[in-house]
C-alpha cells in the first residue's frame, strides 16, 4: 500500500536537508561539503541500511525460533512500523545536523568580550 511512498519521502527529505545544510554551513563558515556529506550519510544509512539490518535480524529470529511470519509481513505489520520509525529517526538526525551546522561558532581569537585596558602605571 505504501510501498514506494515512504522511501520516496525519505529521498526527498534527504535532498531538502542536504541543500539547507549546505547553505547554513556555508553561511557560518563551516566546511559545506563535509556537513552536506554527513547529512546525506545520516539520511541514507538510517532510512535504508538500518531497516535492512533490522529485517535481517527479524528474519533470523523467525528462522531460529519458527514463529509465524504472516504477522510480520502483513501490510501494517512489524516491517511497516520499522520503516516508519527509521524514517522518523532519519528526520531527527538530519534536523540535529542542520541545527548544529547553522549554529554560530565561537571565535577563539576574539576571546570572550573586549580586551581589558592595561593596568594603570603610577610613578612614585
Amino acid at each position: 500500500m505504501f510501498g514506494i511512498f515512504f522511501p520516496l519521502l525519505g529521498i526527498i527529505a534527504t535532498i531538502i536537508f542536504a541543500v539547507q545544510v549546505y547553505k547554513a554551513s556555508k553561511d557560518t563558515g563551516r566546511s559545506a561539503l563535509s556537513w552536506t556529506s554527513l547529512t546525506v550519510g545520516i539520511g541514507l544509512i538510517i532510512q535504508f541500511v538500518m531497516p535492512v539490518m533490522i529485517g535481517l535480524f527479524i528474519g533470523l529470529f523467525i528462522a531460529i525460533f519458527g514463529t509465524n511470519s504472516v504477522d510480520v509481513t502483513r501490510p501494517f505489520g512489524l516491517f511497516f512500523i520499522v520503516e516508519i520509525i527509521c524514517l522518523i529517526l532519519s528526520f531527527m538526525g538530519m534536523l540535529f545536523t542542520l541545527k548544529h551546522a547553522s549554529s554560530m561558532r565561537d571565535d577563539p581569537e576574539a576571546g570572550h568580550g573586549p580586551v581589558p585596558p592595561p593596568p594603570p602605571q603610577f610613578e612614585v
